[in-house]
């Protein structure tokens, strides 16, 4: 071929390159050659669902019973039992239940670790929960669960509900007084480390729909906030004179 018939041919070539590469933009051999927003920004769609969510970790005693509560709480996004707020002991459950460590300071509270959106389920009323549905008062224990690992503690993850906890810390316990019991002895720190508790703990009473799964509340709860129109009618009441006719 001379070099002036290939210099002809050379517009044609490239009409063909192109037409080839449009039709491949155009009309991918699959769908997996298009590359999806999430993957073209480099964003995890789990991080963006999550943003807003907050976790708490809460002991109340036996983890088994705890979780069942927390994750039938409308707002609870998940609930998973562990160990935390331990020192020098391994967080598994044959550790933390020798009897070398069942009043080991050190030792391991049973835990849950509480995943919530306050969209839907406030710190507050997460607390109060927390609060109304063990006995605040027994020291390193819950009932016949007696050592350090069934302690009362709050570990929370932000200074918001470090406030809110110790508020509402100082409100129940002159309820509970009222109801002939002792001084609270929940401890609240900020969370160091969580460690999921082995698989065969986790949704336990679901696995075990007869496994134990004790109730040590106290019965007594926090008072109902007054609603607008109880108020309306209080002050209402108070501005009638009372004076005998």
């Amino acid at each position: 071929m001379t070099t002036r018939a290939f210099l002809s041919l050379v517009p044609f070539m490239m009409a063909v390159k192109w037409g080839v590469l449009a039709a491949n933009l155009l009309f991918p051999s699959s769908a997996s050659e298009i590359p999806s927003p999430s993957e073209s920004l480099k964003i995890d769609p789990k991080a963006v669902q999550k943003t807003d969510h907050q976790v708490l970790v809460l002991g109340s005693g036996c983890f088994w019973g705890a979780e069942k509560r927390y994750e039938a709480l409308p707002g609870v996004i998940d609930a998973v039992s562990g160990y935390s707020d331990g020192r020098g002991v391994s967080p598994t459950y044959r550790e933390i239940t020798k009897y070398k460590n069942k009043f080991n300071r050190n030792n391991h509270a049973e835990v849950v670790e509480v995943t919530y959106d306050p969209q839907h389920l406030s710190t507050e009323a997460l607390l109060k929960h927390f609060f109304e549905s063990h006995d605040p008062t027994q020291k390193n224990r819950q009932g016949n669960d007696v050592g350090t690992q069934y302690r009362s503690t709050i570990l929370f993850t932000n200074e918001q509900q470090a406030s809110i906890a110790n508020t509402l810390k100082a409100e129940y316990q002159p309820l509970l007084s009222d109801a002939g019991y002792g001084p609270i002895q929940t401890s609240i720190k900020p969370l160091k480390r969580f460690h999921k508790a082995e698989e065969y703990h986790q949704d336990y009473i679901a696995k075990n729909p007869n496994g134990y799964c004790p109730d040590h509340s106290t019965g007594v709860v926090f008072k109902a906030p007054i609603s607008d129109v109880e108020t309306a009618v209080a002050n209402t009441t108070s501005d009638v004179d009372n004076t005998p006719l």
